[in-house]
């Protein structure tokens, strides 16, 4: 995998890991957060898909090169 893939999945297993601390702070009202850190979570959201939809699509080609 690229250096960039290997970024994209440090980057991404960052932000999980910075959901679920996120998330562990309200664990008696879960997916009830305040409404101001709502953009925050889904821009957050948005990078983590991007970049996992990346490293699926790299390891997709490696797989079929590996073929």
């Amino acid at each position: 995998m690229s250096e960039d893939g290997f970024g994209k999945l440090t980057r991404a297993r960052n932000a999980c890991d910075l959901l679920q601390l996120l998330f562990s702070e309200y664990p008696s009202q879960v997916g009830a957060l305040d409404t101001g850190c709502a953009p925050g979570v889904a821009a957050l959201m948005e990078y983590l898909r991007a970049d996992l939809t990346d490293i699926a699509h790299s390891c997709a080609l490696i797989e079929g090169g590996a073929r």
